[in-house]
């Protein structure tokens, strides 16, 4: 038996024999019967070359987006060569080919070499979108053997954008950290892929790793999302210090800055009252408490240690007297805020110098400290005796 394939095809065909002895001539409705069997096959060899074609599904407008083909040869046998061709999208223009290809301006070519059993190669097309809406990337494959294929992808072009924002506080004293706070925002209706924050801030801005350069990946932004970050940093030095922030995705960017002046943290304290009192008398005390930069002051506490010979009478500002010393939570004291704190106390004994003790800190350790003494004397007071001398006395003496 000889068989001949009607198509050309791979393959098996399996080929089955029987030798069947005729049914007794003389009993009619009889049977053959099988006396052997025997089967064989045949297997049709040819390449069997599988075409695959892949790229992305959304892109954004002005983003380079790659497509990637693929052939493998799934047959027995060699493939003699293969030729992909690549029609240029409507809505992308060309920008590279990896390896090279030949390209007319409305096509790109790659001839490949001979393609053995179980091998696979790839070739790579990226273009740069142009327009917005769905744009669609095709390869066709044709073997030296006559196999041909084609495979399609659409990809969805969409518009978007890229804004950031960085705020912060104006002003900062040396030592207390600041944080800045940074928004990204797609305003787009396509998402941002690998969206990176990229912080370049001064020298003498202290980050907690020691560098001055600092890097955040943010993922995917969708259309609308406002993604937040914040970056804390300590001034180590007085001036105008800036932080640059750059946000990258796609081949989109923003950029923005923040300046902070940063000053040497101060406190002013001053304390206004009488050098003499009589004793039994009140004596009045006047505390100015000031910020002279314009950098707030937090947890600021103002202690006054009174001397035995000062008795606590009043305190405004919620002043409370404990443990011989009377004493003021003020919390934040703003730029160039001024707190005046009043004090009544009474003088009980007499003594050349009574000396009062204020101190004035921060919770930041800006700290400071002045006195103030008074005198305190007796009331002047006349007393007059009469005595007579010679008692009696004559008349005339």
């Amino acid at each position: 038996v000889a068989i001949k394939q009607a198509v050309a095809a791979y393959g098996i065909n399996r080929v089955g024999m029987e030798i069947i002895r005729p049914p007794d001539p003389n009993a009619p409705s009889g049977s053959g019967i099988v006396i052997a069997r025997g089967e064989t096959s045949i297997e049709w060899l040819a390449p069997n070359v599988i075409l695959n074609h892949a790229g992305p599904g959304s892109a954004v407008l002005g983003q380079d987006v790659a497509y990637t083909t693929s052939v493998q040869n799934q047959g027995k046998i060699d493939s003699q060569g293969v030729t992909i061709t690549a029609p240029i999208p409507d809505g992308l223009d060309y920008v590279r080919a990896q390896p090279a290809a030949f390209s007319d301006g409305k096509q790109l070519v790659w001839t490949l070499p001979v393609l053995q059993p179980g091998q696979s190669q790839s070739v790579q097309a990226v273009y740069k979108t142009k327009r917005q809406g769905a744009v669609t990337s095709s390869a066709v494959m044709a073997t030296a053997e006559g196999q041909r294929d084609q495979k399609d992808v659409v990809t969805q072009v969409n518009i978007a954008a890229l804004k950031l924002t960085v705020t912060g506080p104006p002003t900062a004293v040396i030592g207390q950290p600041i944080t800045l706070q940074m928004n990204v925002t797609n305003p787009g209706t396509g998402p941002l892929e690998k969206v990176l924050l990229t912080a370049n801030f001064d020298k003498n801005l202290q980050h907690e790793r020691g560098v001055n350069t600092l890097n955040l990946q943010l993922g995917t932004l969708q259309p609308g999302e406002t993604r937040p970050a914040t970056l804390t940093l300590t001034p180590r030095a007085a001036g105008r210090l800036a932080t640059q922030v750059i946000a990258t995705a796609n081949n989109l960017s923003d950029s923005a800055e923040h300046v902070v002046t940063v000053q040497q943290a101060q406190m002013g304290l001053n304390i206004d009252g009488p050098a003499k009192r009589y004793v039994g008398r009140n004596a009045e005390w006047t505390i100015r408490v000031e910020n002279p930069v314009d950098a707030p002051l937090t947890g600021v506490l103002v202690r006054d240690k009174l001397p035995a010979e000062l008795q606590f009478i009043l305190a405004s500002q919620q002043g409370q007297f404990q443990n011989g010393e009377v004493v003021w939570n003020l919390g934040t004291l703003g730029a160039r805020e001024v707190r005046t704190l009043q004090l009544t106390t009474r003088c009980v004994n007499l003594t050349k110098q009574a000396t009062m003790t204020v101190s004035a800190a921060s919770e930041t350790g800006v700290r400071k400290e002045e006195s103030r003494s008074i005198e305190i004397f007796g009331l002047a007071a006349l007393k007059l005796e009469l005595s007579d001398q010679g008692d009696p006395a004559p008349v005339g003496a």
